[in-house]
């Protein structure tokens, strides 16, 4: 009988079963393997629900199965796969014929980063299947493109003889980032990460991390002083995972849904305990009511977004949590800065600093509780940019930012002069429209002129932007 690869299995399928009974009895069911470095042991666990079938159907449906797991391990270029009649009546031999990829591999790419929106280039050089268990070994070195500077070694192995969707990462970052506009982080972190699913979509990682914060102005406020100028060391477990992912690309725009969790706790060795969550969720929708108010053509192309942050960090001790891990609003859209701030310590230069029209003059102190939406309505296909890939939008975006436990220690120790009570006090707004251009990763750069702000005079409003973004 002939065979077939992985991709030909349907027409396998018509050719050889087509009029075959999907009830029929099958006794029993070898499985060869051929041409692999890949030892039998590990093939067989891989194969093993495969040699179980006794009817037809599920043998065709398992058969599928086996040869995409087979295919996923990613040390294949082919897999052939040969049906031939066995040595009595309703037995079935199964060849697996494979042709291995390079026992060496490497690539130079570049993308952005999920969370922090960071241009980044990757250099990448592995080996795989060297002992025959289907392992994969990867070391990387991504260093980033922007004034962060962060730069980072990572290990991984893949181990499918333990378990076929596990894999190990453990690697050394080290970096800069800013946390104000006044105050950058200088960090060095080990981490150790484990990855449990096949598709990457979880992760439970152990990272211990020291950060040193280089503060630039000369009159910062007192507490800052006191307790952020000094290194931090911070040991920590986080887990993350993605509940749901369905956005793809159609007609050059984004569909689907897109959600995923962080929850991090900082553990006995650090400086700080603490409890930190945060939530991200991305959805890009037609409202399809529209379609009786606007012409067709127009609606056609207008496509909207929402994307929701929701985060919030809670101190497990009586020590506030450090700046390094609060929660900052920096380069949102329609502002520079926003939150609460301290002023500084020398009041005798600023004799006003913290009172009602002048918190401006403070040092910005971050939150330990955010939501943050921003609404869009994308315009697509638009004469002359369509070709570009360019896109107009407008924008609302809503913020609360809220810092009870931090602000409380320093309302007693008079540092703030007012309490901030009513969601008001806590609720930011901007609006605006732009366009955007994609650069590849899912990132795009915007370019901003934002019309109306809400905000406090301690905050700093922008009214004309550039901005790299991504999930945002």
């Amino acid at each position: 009988m002939k065979s077939y690869n992985k991709e030909n299995l349907e027409s396998f399928h018509n050719e050889a079963f087509y009029n075959v009974d999907p009830s029929n009895p099958i006794d029993s069911i070898n499985v060869f393997y051929q041409n692999t470095r890949t030892r039998q042991i590990i093939l067989d666990k891989l194969t093993k629900d495969l040699k179980y079938q006794r009817r037809v159907g599920s043998f065709i449906d398992q058969l599928f199965l086996t040869t995409s797991n087979l295919s996923s391990l990613n040390i294949y270029k082919a897999i052939n796969v040969k049906l031939l009649p066995g040595d009595s009546l309703n037995r079935v031999n199964v060849f697996f014929d494979f042709k291995e990829k390079s026992k060496f591999f490497a690539s130079l790419s570049h993308y952005v980063e999920t969370r922090t929106s960071e241009a980044t280039l990757n250099c990448k050089f592995g080996l795989r299947n060297i002992l025959g268990f289907a392992e994969k070994y990867t070391l990387e070195y991504e260093k980033a493109l922007d004034k962060s500077k962060k730069s980072a070694f990572d290990f991984t192995i893949d181990l499918p003889f333990i378990y076929k969707d596990f894999s190990l990462q453990t690697g050394y970052i080290e970096g800069k980032k800013q946390l104000t506009a006044n105050i950058e982080e200088n960090f060095d972190s080990y981490f150790l990460k484990l990855f449990l699913t096949k598709a990457r979509n979880s992760s439970l990682t152990l990272e211990n991390n020291l950060r040193t914060n280089h503060i630039q102005p000369k009159d910062v406020c007192q507490p800052i002083l006191d307790d952020e100028v000094f290194p931090s060391k911070k040991i920590s477990l986080k887990g993350w995972w993605n509940k749901e992912n369905t956005l793809r690309e159609k007609d050059s725009k984004t569909k689907g849904k897109y959600i995923d969790h962080t929850m991090e706790l900082a553990l006995p060795g650090s400086d700080n305990y603490f409890l930190k969550y945060e939530y991200l969720r991305r959805d890009f929708f037609h409202i399809h009511k529209l379609k009786k108010m606007l012409p067709r053509r127009l609606f056609k192309n207008i496509h909207f977004e929402n994307n929701f942050y929701f985060a919030f960090v809670q101190s497990l001790h009586s020590k506030p949590v450090r700046i390094n891990d609060r929660l900052e609003a920096i380069n949102v859209r329609g502002f520079q800065e926003i939150g609460p701030k301290i002023p500084p310590h020398n009041l005798n230069q600023h004799p006003n600093a913290g009172e009602n029209g002048f918190e401006y003059l403070g040092d910005l102190i971050g939150s330990d509780f955010m939501v943050k939406n921003s609404n869009k309505v994308n315009f697509y296909n638009y004469p002359f940019l369509k070709n570009g890939n360019v896109t107009p939008f407008f924008h609302l975006t809503t913020l609360i930012l809220h810092s009870k436990h931090i602000r409380r220690e320093y309302q007693e120790e008079g540092l703030l002069e007012r309490s901030f009570k009513t969601l008001r006090d806590d609720l930011r707004i901007s609006f605006g429209m732009g366009i955007s251009a994609n650069v590849g990763m899912g990132a795009k750069i915007e370019v901003l002129y934002n019309m109306l702000h809400w905000n406090r005079k301690s905050d700093i409003p922008n009214n004309f932007q550039i901005r790299l973004t991504l999930n945002d």
